[in-house]
């Protein structure tokens, strides 16, 4: 994604370390589907690997898959029903919003470096495609 940095940079023990993203970690692709089921809009990354996943209830409203084993971010699940009174475009801002928060929550709570870089692509991803909702809606 444009407007973001691949790497980090940290001081461990006084050591300056640069990080860079694996190509594990950075999503090769992504999309945003109604789950009628469940009720929920879901936006779904797609990565290199297939690793398996740890479903994670952020709130009464959001729901997460994690990377067992990266904690990279596989999906968001956001239950929009309860949204319905607003607009479509105005519900798609609603998950938008409760996306970021997930993202930002995630990144103050897991502390392994490749995990924030990959918050920070889909950070990015998301906020790139915030003024086109239904791309991400597609």
């Amino acid at each position: 994604p444009r407007g973001w940095r691949a790497f980090s940079r940290e001081d461990v023990h006084g050591v300056g370390v640069s990080l860079q993203i694996s190509p594990y970690d950075l999503p090769e692709a992504f999309r945003g589907y109604y789950r009628p089921e469940t009720g929920t809009f879901r936006i779904e990354f797609k990565y290199p690997d297939n690793e398996p996943s740890e479903q994670r209830r952020l709130d009464n409203n959001v729901t997460i898959d994690l990377g067992q084993f990266s904690r990279k971010l596989l999906t968001i699940d956001v239950a929009v029903d309860r949204f319905r009174g607003a607009p479509l475009f105005g519900q798609l801002h609603i998950l938008l919003d409760k996306a970021d928060a997930a993202i930002e929550r995630l990144r103050h709570e897991v502390p392994r470096p490749n995990a924030k870089l990959n918050y920070n692509a889909i950070e990015v991803i998301l906020k790139t495609n915030r003024e086109n909702p239904l791309l991400i809606a597609g």
